[in-house]
């Protein structure tokens, strides 16, 4: 598993990027050649961010833990709440228009 952090738009590549880049280094690169959103789908951090936007979803509707004690208890509860996220969720979401 790879740790992505991206860096903050005010960020440089440091002085030896060229002959020994790190990986911050190659973020930062490629984020000034092919762009921020580019960066985020090459690298799928927009996949991440998904996903810890669900799980906090996740708790905040449902909770942060299972209430059930045995396996098969907390499978029916894990499946009533995913069925509960995707009717909220198949209600409707918000429309977004990027203004700039």
């Amino acid at each position: 598993m790879e740790i992505i952090i991206p860096p903050p738009k005010t960020a440089v590549a440091s002085p030896v990027a060229e002959t020994a880049p790190t990986a911050r280094d190659l973020d930062v690169l490629a984020i000034k050649a092919h762009g921020r959103m580019a960066w985020q789908k090459s690298t799928g951090y927009n996949q991440r961010a998904r996903v810890e936007t669900q799980m906090g979803r996740w708790k905040s509707v449902i909770g942060d833990r299972l209430r059930s004690r045995t396996l098969d208890n907390q499978r029916t509860e894990s499946r009533i709440g995913v069925s509960v996220l995707n009717k909220m969720t198949s209600l409707g979401r918000p429309t977004f228009v990027r203004i700039s």
